[in-house]
């Protein structure tokens, strides 16, 4: 869904630029390419950095087809009007077969694709929106992106496929639709305390993360953590241990007291140590 999506918008690009290019439009036809980077930037590839280091090969190897070829035709698009940052930036993704990738960027063919699925385009427009209000909805609450919450009520269906980004993106447990929300998008504001431990778990995670970067760890790097903490602490990491051991990379989790980095979530003090 999403590659269909970005491989949509890179159609209509490429119509785009290719209609006002003809029309010596210069300033129309280089304006639709910096939207179009600031979408596969801040959506696509962002939305798809799971993907690429997932466990579903087909998945993944989906995910990084796409960018490959995304890039390339980007680059392509750019040539006329940044001809050395499309030149770099098709050198690292030209395809090593001679026969298929050319020497320079400025010796490919221009780009011909055509039919983009306006459908598609449409609809992540619609989910995109609906992000950005329920976003707005929890600013506005003071209520942190890392604390889940229950539900959000949407006026509009969200397609299957579509609604994963959705609850990813507002993490909210699930989507309820109400029909006379029209344009609108309210958020279920009520913390459980089940909620309240889960956004708890993934600030612990936070600050573990922040820990990593500080000793320059690849994030492939598989460490130990050693924890001091109270009984709260404690039972709140074995709650959630698989979950935090899988995403900060740990291979251990030992409780016992140690001088390292003083966090604190909420109520909750924590002394950690990441070793290698």
């Amino acid at each position: 869904m999403l590659d269909r999506w970005i491989l949509s918008r890179l159609a209509e690009l490429a119509e785009t630029v290719t209609k006002n290019l003809e029309r010596y439009e210069i300033d129309r036809a280089a304006k639709p390419i910096v939207v179009f980077i600031d979408d596969l930037s801040t959506w696509y590839l962002r939305r798809s950095r799971d993907r690429f280091k997932g466990d579903n090969e087909q998945d993944r190897q989906s995910a990084l087809r796409t960018t490959r070829f995304v890039l390339r035709e980007l680059a392509k698009l750019m040539a006329p009007f940044t001809p050395f940052i499309a030149e770099d930036l098709y050198q690292k993704v030209k395809p090593l077969d001679s026969a298929r990738g050319k020497e320079s960027v400025h010796l490919e063919s221009w780009p011909e694709m055509k039919n983009p699925d306006a459908k598609a385009i449409e609809t992540m427009a619609g989910v995109r929106q609906a992000v950005s209000l329920g976003l707005e909805a929890r600013a506005k609450a003071g209520i942190k992106i890392r604390q889940p919450l229950a539900s959000v009520m949407v006026g509009t269906e969200i397609p299957p496929g579509y609604d994963e980004l959705v609850t990813d993106e507002l993490n909210v447990k699930k989507i309820i639709v109400k029909p006379d929300l029209g344009g609108r998008v309210e958020l279920d504001l009520a913390i459980t305390p089940e909620l309240k431990a889960e956004g708890q778990a993934r600030e612990f995670i936070r600050a573990v993360q922040d820990l990593r970067k500080k000793m320059d760890l690849n994030p492939t790097d598989v460490v130990s953590l050693s924890v001091s903490a109270d009984a709260a602490g404690k039972n709140l990491i074995e709650s959630f241990k698989t979950v935090i051991s899988k995403t900060a990379q740990l291979k251990a989790i030992h409780f016992i007291e140690t001088d390292g980095e003083k966090i604190t979530v909420d109520d909750l003090s924590f002394a950690v140590k990441v070793e290698k």
